[in-house]
């Protein structure tokens, strides 16, 4: 009989090393105990294990919490080029473990390298879950489609009011954001149909459980809900489904609407989009705001962040050697709002770093490149100040099509998100940064 939510044996591996220094580049503290809090409730915890050079300084707190959890810690020594033998440990011991008589049934890869995916393949012939858990806009795609769930670790720290409001504000006004709930409300019904066909009751948990199998990063609280059961019952407002009573403390869920086609599953979305009115440039520009919010993405004043990038980039090219770290990047900024009377948040200054590292606006060793060890790789620029704002706005514009397929974007809306109060120039800027986002990989 299938395995319920929570009655399996479960297995954690985490790349402790990869997580700290992506949420570090976005300006995310990074608490370990979230994620083994989260791994609890998928079942009994077999083994925690996590990897990396724990003699490193920004590793230390992260090593106290480990202890404190009982995690066993794997010390891997790191060489000369700032690499260590992680993935390699990790994938050993995780197939160790699958083949054991007594393995476990779920097994929880905290990494978003797309070198972890020939073990995720393997482990998955062996019939295990798969659960990934890594940072937004740090994962390889193909990682996180093959999981069978993946969680952001963004989404497990707590939300505060001002960005729950604000996105809560935007949402219900922006029609990408109807498109994404009637995707949700979609596989709500296709999860219900599977989870019956099983001979399994359909309860919320396994109807939560089921629908990460059909969308892997799909996640409640991303669509506006603090929990499942809100997301049911405004599926039940909608006369989709209906709760018919509870089992324990859950609740058991009736669908009520058949599960459509692909073909009539496309007609309605198009419908809708024919028939609804266009949103205005400020509704619009308040929802990308609140996209961005919901990945903690603050945008600083459109005056001050120029002044700031075009501070650094002096900073960066009046040093004679090979430049600074990324960490040092973030200090000069925050040096230069101090004097100057800038009022910018240490987290947005690390977001204003993280969003020009991925735009390539930096060079290491003559090359132009990501830079992935943030506290230790010094960097030059690879292009002018100018050039590396429109870096900068690309990749907002970018973040959110990846956090919100199907946004529609306008030169109005994306220049007042970016410039504040934008004149007739910044408009038509504002739409070549559309088509660039469109074509520019990352």
């Amino acid at each position: 009989m299938p395995v319920e939510l929570g009655d399996g044996r479960v297995a954690v591996y985490l790349d402790v090393e990869n997580l700290c220094i992506h949420a570090m580049q976005q300006g995310l503290d990074f608490d370990v105990n979230l994620i083994i809090a989260r791994a609890r409730t998928e079942g009994r915890m077999v083994v925690a294990r996590a990897y990396g050079d724990f003699t490193r300084p920004y590793l230390q707190s992260t090593k106290r919490d480990l202890m404190k959890a009982g995690v066993e810690m794997a010390l891997l020594s790191t060489d000369a080029k700032g690499k260590n033998t992680a993935d390699m440990q990790l994938a050993l011991d995780a197939m160790e473990m699958a083949l054991l008589p007594a393995g476990p049934d779920v097994v929880i890869v905290g990494s978003g390298d797309r070198d972890y995916v020939p073990l995720v393949q393997k482990l998955k012939r062996y019939t295990k879950q798969l659960i990934g858990i890594g940072l937004k806009g740090s994962i390889s795609g193909s990682l996180a489609r093959l999981c069978d769930a993946y969680w952001y670790y963004d989404d497990l720290l707590p939300r505060s009011d001002e960005t729950s409001d604000a996105t809560e504000t935007a949402e219900p006004e922006a029609p990408a954001v109807m498109d994404e709930m009637d995707r949700a409300r979609e596989t709500l019904l296709r999860a219900l149909e599977s989870v019956a066909n099983q001979g399994l009751t359909c309860t919320g948990a396994n109807t939560a459980q089921m629908m990460r199998r059909i969308q892997p990063t799909f996640e409640a609280k991303n669509l506006g809900f603090r929990t499942f059961k809100s997301f049911v019952e405004a599926a039940e407002e909608h006369g989709l489904v209906r709760i018919a009573g509870m089992q324990g403390m859950d609740v058991v869920i009736e669908a009520l609407a058949p599960v459509p086609s692909s073909s009539s599953a496309a007609a309605p979305t198009d419908q809708r989009k024919q028939a609804a009115p266009a949103a205005s440039a400020a509704t619009l520009a308040q929802y990308y705001r609140g996209v961005l919010q919901n990945k903690r993405v603050p945008m600083v004043p459109w005056i001050d962040r120029e002044r700031l990038v075009r501070a650094l980039w002096a900073e960066i090219e009046g040093r004679d050697d090979a430049g600074l770290t990324v960490m040092q990047m973030t200090d000069a900024m925050a040096l230069y709002a101090d004097m100057n009377g800038i009022q910018v948040s240490r987290p947005a200054l690390q977001k204003i770093t993280y969003t020009l590292n991925i735009g390539r606006c930096f060079k290491r060793a003559g090359i132009q490149s990501f830079i992935e060890d943030i506290t230790t790789d010094q960097a030059g620029v690879a292009c002018d100040a100018d050039e590396a704002l429109d870096r900068m706005h690309v990749t907002y514009l970018r973040g959110i099509r990846i956090d919100a397929p199907g946004t529609r974007f306008t030169p109005e809306a994306s220049a007042l998100l970016l410039f504040d109060n934008p004149t007739e120039d910044q408009v038509a800027l504002a739409a070549s940064y559309i088509l660039q986002a469109e074509t520019w990989g990352n």
